[in-house]
């Protein structure tokens, strides 16, 4: 029985796997690549007769062994190649190699493309109605578009690599006040689009929009009714109209009012709500005087030759406004100013202008800016429902008057230094520097300006159209002295600023004469600057 127990034995020893007589190494066990692609090649070290095969997860890595796989698989020692395609990708991806057989897996990191991107164009405008437009991404790398602004949809197919088109559709804008939204394209940096939806003033409408109110006084409520989400800001213009409710509000709303009891003449005050007018005229006892407008002239010289289109003008007369004055009032989150101050209106050629000023015997206006083209213009006021006599005034396309620094429209001129302080007899502007003139009359500007809209505080500012020439002291200013002509920024479109440097040539002196002309025509003799 010996000879069966050796058989067993044998048996035994001989049935161990042929799998456990292999060993598998592979170098490297990682894998780095470029963005830009490449091949490789990995050592797979084993045991003549053992088998090998091997796979990839990615499509952007394709294999090929030496030698080459019979049915699939590899035989002994070998070199496994690797070829991996050029990636589109802002970000880094990862993929495996697989040996087969021993199960090895090598990972495979590819690097992050490094991306260039430009949005054609970057920004747009599109109109209350809202649309569809699109814009176009120039790359070489894989993008995608996406938007969180609610009123913007960009369609999920909104995807590519390489230059492209992204598509978008912009519901229509309810509010009187324009919608900025974005759109990202994410790539390595992302880019940003940015649109906007302009609003509309018929987007807000009032409900009733006028009362005639009792001499006793009389409250109420009326109502706003614009846009859902659309925010909205009130005011009144006169003392004895009051806003009982919130000044503000978010949608459709309503505003309560209090009108005091009037002792004195009829008169007529306004709410403001954006840029629409819930107007009061309320009945009085006292017989109003006749209202008289005697004088239409500049605001800064008081000449009264002719108006130029956008000039800030004075008006002079008697029971033209309430006493005492109103000074202006901006509407529209500070954008522009009101073209009714204390129930006073100003019409040019029937048509109502902004105000900065209104009082019984003096208000300041902008003559509009479609004046231009005309030969004249007729200039009435309203006051308490009662229309003043009119009076014809010649318009010319230029008519500069410099600002005098007490208001006299003579004297020292309102004229800053280089360092923005105020230029006077003991603080005089240097020789080779930079001094400010302040005046109003320039005519029409590029782009140009809309009445009673405040100027920003970012340039490009409007700019002075017609030829501008400077003389300080009778010595004529060199054009290139004259570094800038156009609106003042922060303050309302009609103040003109020009900046000049003071030639060397100018004889110094307290008291200057300065000039400045506009398109041919002077501006007032008598105004001065302090030179030293």
């Amino acid at each position: 029985m010996k000879w069966f127990w050796l058989l067993v034995w044998l048996l035994v020893a001989s049935a161990a796997p042929l799998a456990a007589q292999c060993t598998y190494t592979v170098t490297p066990t990682a894998v780095t690549v470029p963005a830009n692609g490449g091949t490789g090649a990995i050592s797979v070290n084993t045991q003549a007769g053992c088998a090998w095969g091997f796979s990839s997860d990615s499509p952007w890595l394709t294999l090929s062994s030496s030698p080459a796989a019979v049915n699939g698989g590899v035989t002994g020692g070998g070199v496994l190649t690797y070829t991996a395609t050029a990636s589109t990708l802002p970000t880094s991806q990862q993929g495996n190699i697989t040996i087969a057989g021993p199960g090895i897996v090598i990972p495979v990191t590819q690097g992050a493309t490094v991306c260039t991107m430009t949005l054609q164009p970057a920004a747009s405008t599109i109109g209350p109605a809202g649309g569809s437009s699109t814009f176009g991404v120039q790359t070489a790398c894989s993008w995608t578009a996406s938007t969180t602004t609610p009123w913007i949809t960009v369609p999920t197919t909104a995807t590519g690599t390489g230059n492209g088109t992204v598509p978008y559709t912009a519901n229509p804008n309810g509010c009187v006040d324009p919608l900025t939204g974005t759109i990202t394209v994410t790539s390595q940096p992302a880019q940003i689009f940015t649109l906007t939806e302009s609003g509309s003033p018929s987007n807000l409408t009032l409900s009733p929009s006028a009362l005639t109110a009792p001499q006793a006084g009389v409250s109420g409520r009326f109502n706003v009714v614009t846009g859902v989400g659309c925010n909205w800001t009130s005011f009144t213009d006169v003392g004895w109209l009051h806003i009982t409710t919130s000044n503000t509000g978010t949608g459709n709303g309503g505003i309560g009012y209090a009108v005091d009891a009037n002792t004195g003449p009829m008169r007529a005050g306004n709410i403001h709500v954006g840029s629409q007018l819930f107007s009061v005229t309320q009945g009085g006892g006292v017989t109003v005087p006749t209202i008289q407008l005697t004088t239409v002239g500049s605001a800064a010289s008081y000449a009264t030759a002719a108006v130029a289109p956008g000039e800030i003008v004075s008006l002079f007369g008697t029971n033209m406004g309430p006493t005492p004055g109103v000074g202006l009032q901006l509407a529209n989150g500070g954008k522009s100013i009101t073209n009714g101050l204390g129930g006073v209106q100003v019409l040019f050629d029937g048509n109502a202008v902004p105000l900065t000023y209104a009082s019984s015997v003096q208000i300041n206006a902008i003559a509009p800016v479609g004046l231009a083209g005309k030969t004249s213009t007729v200039v009435t006021i309203t006051y308490q429902g009662l229309t003043s006599n009119a009076v014809t005034v010649p318009v010319q396309a230029t008519a500069p008057g410099i600002f005098s620094a007490d208001g006299s429209g003579t004297g020292g001129g309102a004229i800053l230094n280089q360092d923005y302080s105020l230029n006077v007899r003991l603080n005089p502007a240097a020789r080779g520097a930079v001094i400010a003139i302040y005046l109003s009359g320039a005519g029409v500007t590029n782009p140009v300006s809309v009445d009673g809209a405040v100027t920003g505080l970012t340039a490009p500012f409007p700019s002075v159209t017609q030829p501008v020439a400077v003389t300080l002291g009778g010595v004529p200013v060199p054009a290139q002295n004259i570094v800038y002509s156009g609106a003042a920024p922060g303050t309302v479109e009609g103040l003109t600023q020009i900046d000049v440097v003071i030639p060397a040539t100018v004889a110094p002196g307290p008291t200057v004469p300065i000039i400045v002309t506009i398109g041919g025509v002077p501006s007032q003799t008598g105004i001065t600057v302090s030179v030293n």
